[in-house]
């Protein structure tokens, strides 16, 4: 049942999210286009008033689309939850002959390929426009050319890991913070539902509330574990030394422990204490 629940919430999202996909395409297409141009290249040429204009306007065009990519997606998954959770579309959602957890995790899930997707669609999106402005030239030295070994020499010293290893630390990082993120505006939501009236100003005082809990709750332990990652500089050399002290690592702990507290309260909400009045 869950499988055809993610169908049909993919098939539901799909018109928007993928709009918003292909205005960021085709303006990172416009961006790296304009970049590569030999009126752009040189130093010397003055721009006819008509390609500058252009020019800009497909730079505007790209910012626009970066923003929509980020703030437009995560709004729009949240409201959608809320709708198809808990407003008056919701009295069809729950009529389905479905356990309330698998409604949550479909909805849950769905939202969370569509943010881990925007986000990897963005880092294309910068890589088009890097590979636009050197004209192919970062593509060809970096990862097929020949300086590709020595960078990844120079990679290792710096960050003590390979690119690999790292580009794979990014991913995990990014996807748990694509559900943190995403759990606390649900669990937000979801304890504002039980409020009898007001269920939206609920949703934005809880929010608020678990916010400034997840930061005291952090500083604290901040605190506890060195105070701050620059106290404490003696012995650290690369990325991998820094994110393995005490401060980053007990931060890390905080974090996964109220994510998992922020499932939770959604589950058992959804479970036993449904109010769609």
């Amino acid at each position: 049942m869950l499988g055809k629940l993610l169908k049909y919430e993919f098939k539901n999202t799909a018109k928007v999210m993928l709009t918003i996909y292909g205005v960021l395409i085709i303006t990172t297409l416009l961006g790296s286009l304009g970049l590569s141009t030999d009126a752009i290249q040189s130093d010397t040429a003055e721009l006819p008033p008509i390609i500058e204009l252009l020019f800009i306007s497909s730079i505007m065009l790209y910012i626009l689309s970066i923003f929509a990519l980020f703030v437009v997606t995560y709004i729009y998954v949240c409201i959608h939850f809320y709708k198809t959770m808990y407003s008056d579309q919701g009295y069809l959602t729950h009529t389905l002959p479905v356990k309330p957890r698998t409604l949550f995790h479909a909805k849950l899930i769905t939202s969370w390929v569509w943010m881990m997707g925007s986000m990897v669609l963005f880092y294309f999106s910068l890589l088009g426009i890097l590979i636009g402005a050197t004209r192919g030239e970062l593509f060809h030295e970096v990862v097929v050319g020949s300086d590709f070994a020595l960078m990844q020499g120079e990679f290792i010293s710096v960050f003590g890991m390979t690119l690999g290893q790292f580009i794979f630390m990014m991913f995990l990082l990014l996807a748990f913070s694509c559900l943190s993120y995403l759990l606390m505006v649900f669990v937000s939501i979801s304890i504002g539902q039980l409020f009898n009236q007001h269920k939206i100003v609920g949703a934005i005082i809880a929010g608020i509330a678990i916010y400034f809990v997840e930061q005291t709750v952090g500083t604290i332990v901040l605190l506890l574990t060195g105070g701050s990652v620059f106290d404490n500089m003696d012995g650290i050399e690369t990325f991998a030394d820094m994110i393995t002290t005490p401060p980053m690592i007990g931060s890390a702990i905080v974090s996964v422990i109220f994510t998992v507290a922020f499932y939770i309260t959604c589950i058992v909400i959804q479970k036993r204490h449904l109010n769609l009045d």
